[in-house]
């Protein structure tokens, strides 16, 4: 190989690559059912709790309302409590 088919061989390899991982993310993503984080800053939501028994909710009856958004980490207040859960913790009031 001359040093320049070296280069576009390699350059080659590196986008074939950088395809077949974009395709095998968005077959996984598609097959798991992964959809983006929709709560916003200003919004009401019910924080997930332990049930106790069956006959309690798994969600607790008072809202947060959300203060701050970073990627998956929710971070909600009420009554001066601030909790900061991960966005599977919470449900759109």
């Amino acid at each position: 190989l001359t040093p320049g088919t070296h280069n576009s061989a390699h350059s080659e390899a590196r986008q074939n690559d950088n395809q077949r991982k974009a395709y095998n993310r968005q077959y996984v993503d598609a097959r798991r059912r992964t959809s983006h984080n929709q709560l916003r800053v200003g919004q009401q939501v019910f924080s997930k709790r332990d049930k106790t028994n069956k006959f309690s909710s798994c969600y607790d009856s008072h809202p947060y309302t959300v203060t701050k958004v970073s990627g998956s980490q929710i971070t909600a207040s009420r009554d001066g409590v601030s909790i900061c859960r991960n966005a599977s913790f919470f449900e759109d009031a």
